[in-house]
């Protein structure tokens, strides 16, 4: 192969344009390279093709030391359906702490891996006051409907750790892909009398209608809008 790693990640970006079937041998060569760049392109190419050996390549991968590596390859494993690997780093963000806990979290939520929101609402219950916040928010940064629910119960919560952060809760949920219609409904629900939480909520309906213009989510809180003004 040739000496120069530009050069080789040069040749597996290529491929993505390609017909990488032809060079797979090659390709899986290129997931071991000393290069963690040349690694990443490969893994690139190795995501679009299916095959055993190639999910095996990416369970690998799935644990290599740099970081891009390794979330391009929990993704590439989430998308396919192969939760082997995620799952066993959902096992380590129920019993670990500190760093190890942060990096399971951040790994997961890179890979868009809804299977972590269990484990995540689960610490969330038994968490102290000041650490329920970053629960929440790596549930809701998965992009799953699943987040919503805790959520809302946040959002609508007195107590006093919640209270102070109303505004991010409003923000997260509009991040959860799929609970649009749950999120018009919540401020429909709303007393007209609670002006705060309407006021933070209806600049998130706006951005989810904006986001996903052209959707009936998007219609439907036009019309809510309307009725507001």
């Amino acid at each position: 192969h040739d000496e120069s790693p530009q050069v080789r990640t040069q040749a597996l970006q290529a491929l993505r344009y390609g017909r990488p079937d032809e060079l797979l041998d090659d390709v899986m060569a290129r997931a071991t390279d000393r290069d963690p760049g040349v690694r990443t392109a490969a893994l690139e190419v190795l995501a679009s093709v299916d095959g055993e050996n190639v999910d095996q390549a990416l369970e690998s991968l799935a644990q290599d030391e740099s970081q891009p590596v390794r979330r391009g390859a929990l993704q590439a494993l989430a998308q396919r359906g192969r939760n082997a690997v995620l799952d066993d780093i959902v096992a380590t963000v129920r019993t670990a702490t500190g760093t190890r806990l942060r990096l399971a979290i951040e790994d997961l939520i890179a890979a868009g891996y809804a299977g972590v929101v269990p484990a995540l609402l689960e610490r969330l219950e038994v968490a102290p006051d000041d650490e329920k916040r970053e629960y929440l928010r790596s549930a809701a940064l998965t992009g799953t409907p699943d987040a919503f629910a805790p959520l809302r119960e946040a959002f609508l919560s007195s107590a006093p750790w919640a209270e102070a952060d109303t505004a991010l809760f409003a923000y997260l949920m509009a991040n959860c892909r799929g609970a649009e219609a749950s999120v018009i409904a919540l401020f429909q629900e709303l007393p007209r009398s609670d002006y705060r939480r309407r006021a933070l909520l209806i600049v998130q309906l706006a951005n989810i209608a904006v986001d996903r213009d052209g959707s009936e989510a998007s219609r439907q809180i036009f019309d809510v809008l309307r009725t507001v003004l």
